[in-house]
């Protein structure tokens, strides 16, 4: 398997919901005692996506992705694709999540790219 995908909620996506909803995760990561938290805005101006990286006890970076759409195939898979269609729901199962990699029973999956781009000549 190539991550977790989460898909919750009805449309329509709210206003900086799916900010509040990364937010929350970084909270409950920061909670946990995760290290080098950092959250970030897709680098696509329209798009609302937030990504979640961190590390757990054991130095394994993890990458949680918050959006309303599917990852496009062509990027790197997260570790947990949280498809949430109104930008609220999801909150108690990303908690879940995070409380599951802290007790170590879930194992980071080694996503990896299915396509690269070609180096520019």
């Amino acid at each position: 398997m190539k991550g977790h995908r989460l898909v919750v909620g009805k449309p329509p996506l709210r206003p900086g919901g799916l900010t509040e909803l990364a937010m929350r995760a970084h909270d409950d990561a920061l909670k946990l005692g995760f290290s080098g938290i950092a959250l970030i805005a897709s680098r696509v101006r329209r798009s609302p996506s937030r990504y979640l990286q961190f590390h757990d006890q054991r130095g394994v970076k993890w990458r949680i992705r918050f959006s309303d759409h599917y990852c496009p195939g062509h990027l790197r898979r997260p570790d947990l694709d949280v498809i949430s269609y109104d930008g609220t729901s999801g909150a108690e199962l990303v908690a879940a999540f995070l409380q599951k990699i802290a007790a170590g029973e879930i194992r980071q999956s080694q996503a990896e790219p299915i396509r690269r781009r070609r180096p520019r000549c």
